[in-house]
């Protein structure tokens, strides 16, 4: 492992070692665009054993032709998504693998950084937080870009069993039917753990998960998402929550300010029997939740919240 800084800028890649070294003395490659290994179209496949390191995916799924594809116990590491399930493919299971960024040393890793610093060391949440900017506004259109397993444009894909852990974000779902992220454990990412972007989903179900140490654990992204020709529902149930004290928050719900509450489908959000504990914020919300219609088909219900501040909204959430 290989403690460095890097940033892209133009047609530039700036690298900083932590000891001094000059980047230029040493042996420097990029992985290649695509998947290591690219399932498109293709069925009944089954990756199991295998370490995958680097490209821009370790492993794609795509097409409508990708189903019942199988990706376990595997050891998936680097890359700009270690797993990507997309265009179509469906019914496919991506369990029991170690999924990971892995290149920062033991002792400082991705994490969460935001809220009072408390006893952390001001070095470490530094290098929380460069992760972070670094993969959203260089490497991302400002939105981090590193996932550990990316699904969207499918149905029925499972993520379930694995060890995700250190990068930018954890596991997103997106334009998605009957899908389910289930009985992981996932840590130590600079932006988000969980995230559900709520663009064209229906019954998507994250539960009995494991998840610390993200500076977002869980996010549920454009809540109010425009141009939506069904109804929309997400589940979240019996998920563990955990956050140092202090720092991060466990839940965040936001909604985009360019759509007010005449002119979308409301989405159906359900959150129960989550246990919430540490950190800076338990449930929140950004400042246009109210203004943009609030959560009028949701229910959040029957959890234990014992973070510093346990619910935080603006009064007009409340009032629709």
């Amino acid at each position: 492992t290989v403690e460095a800084m890097f940033g892209l800028k133009g047609d530039t890649t700036y690298i900083r070692f932590r000891n001094g070294d000059d980047p230029n003395d040493k042996q420097l490659c990029a992985g290649p665009q695509g998947g290591v290994i690219n399932i498109e179209n293709q069925s009944h496949i089954a990756l199991r054993n295998l370490l995958v390191r680097g490209g821009q995916n370790c492993v794609l799924v795509s097409g409508e032709g990708a189903r019942h594809n199988v990706v376990e116990d595997c050891r998936l590491v680097g890359g700009d998504k270690r797993v990507y399930i997309t265009a179509g493919a469906s019914h496919n299971h991506i369990r029991n693998n170690e999924i990971t960024a892995d290149f920062y040393a033991q002792r400082y890793q991705t994490g969460a950084w935001g809220g009072p610093k408390g006893d952390a060391s001001p070095y470490e949440l530094r290098v929380k937080e460069h992760f972070y900017l670094e993969y959203k506004h260089f490497f991302g259109p400002h939105a981090t870009s590193d996932y550990g397993v990316r699904v969207e444009l499918g149905h029925d894909n499972h993520v379930y069993g694995n060890h995700i852990y250190r990068g930018g974000q954890g596991v997103q779902v997106t334009s998605s039917s009957d899908s389910s992220v289930y009985d992981n454990t996932v840590h130590n990412f600079s932006s988000i753990g969980l995230i559900c972007t709520m663009n064209r989903v229906k019954n998507i179900r994250f539960h009995n998960n494991l998840v610390y140490d993200c500076n977002i654990n869980l996010r549920i992204h454009h809540v109010n998402e425009p141009n939506q020709d069904d109804d929309r529902s997400l589940y979240v149930y019996r998920n563990r929550f955990y956050q140092n004290p202090g720092t991060g928050t466990h839940i965040f719900m936001h909604y985009w300010d360019g759509n007010d509450a005449e002119d979308y489908r409301h989405a159906g959000v359900f959150i129960y029997h989550n246990s919430l504990s540490g950190g800076n914020r338990g449930i929140s919300m950004n400042a246009f939740a109210g203004n943009c219609g609030g959560l009028p088909k949701g229910i959040i219900v029957n959890n234990i919240l014992s973070a510093k501040v346990g619910f935080n909204a603006s009064s007009s959430f409340f009032s629709q």
